[in-house]
């Protein structure tokens, strides 16, 4: 009787371990499948806001494309919203639909975006730990910036942008990477502009 219920309990032993490899496969494919949906969505992205800005004749297609793209990161964000694994990947995703927002026009939406992505990426700075995510909200309030010099609060986007140039130079990037310069260069460009 316990040689049977020891049996048992291997064979079942056995069942469950084969369910959690076949489990962690699924998921793996799934998180490949999600990965590639999101090259996929940001080449279509580039395309419509770089490869057809300058076309007038497919305005309409851009405009299609770049609909598309910003449902998807918006579904994307609502989705993962409240999750830490994924704070990283909803700025990014919520930052594009900022960029989206701004390519179609839609400045104050657009403002209202990038703010967002800004606190966030501030706010949670552990989290945001790759080289790209490091500048995710500077980045971010330029393009704030941007968006509210679009919607004419030019003194409010000179202002952004002179606090951005405070806020890198305060964490010592000024010899640091090159998107730190760039990103100081496109700060004071912005308020040379105003001027």
């Amino acid at each position: 009787q316990q040689n049977r219920a020891l049996k048992d309990l291997a064979l079942e032993a056995g069942r469950t371990a084969r369910a959690n490899a076949a489990l962690e496969a699924a998921l793996a494919r799934a998180e490949s499948n999600f990965t590639q949906a999101l090259e996929a969505v940001a080449l279509l992205t580039r395309v419509g806001e770089e490869g057809l800005a300058d076309v007038p004749a497919a305005e309409e297609a851009r405009r299609e494309l770049l609909e598309g793209a910003l449902a998807f990161h918006s579904r994307l964000a609502e989705q993962r919203r409240g999750d830490p694994a994924f704070a990283a990947e909803l700025a990014r995703s919520e930052m594009r639909v900022g960029e989206i927002l701004a390519a179609l026009g839609r400045h104050a939406e657009a403002e209202i975006v990038f703010a967002s992505v800004e606190q966030v990426a501030s706010a949670n700075p552990p989290v945001l730990d790759s080289p790209e995510e490091a500048f995710l909200a500077p980045r971010a309030a330029l393009r704030r910036a941007r968006a509210l010099d679009a919607t004419g609060r030019r003194d409010e986007a000179a202002a952004l942008c002179e606090d951005v140039i405070a806020r890198l130079s305060r964490h010592g990037v000024r010899g640091g990477p090159v998107e730190a310069r760039e990103l100081l260069l496109e700060a004071w460009t912005r308020i040379q502009e105003h001027r």
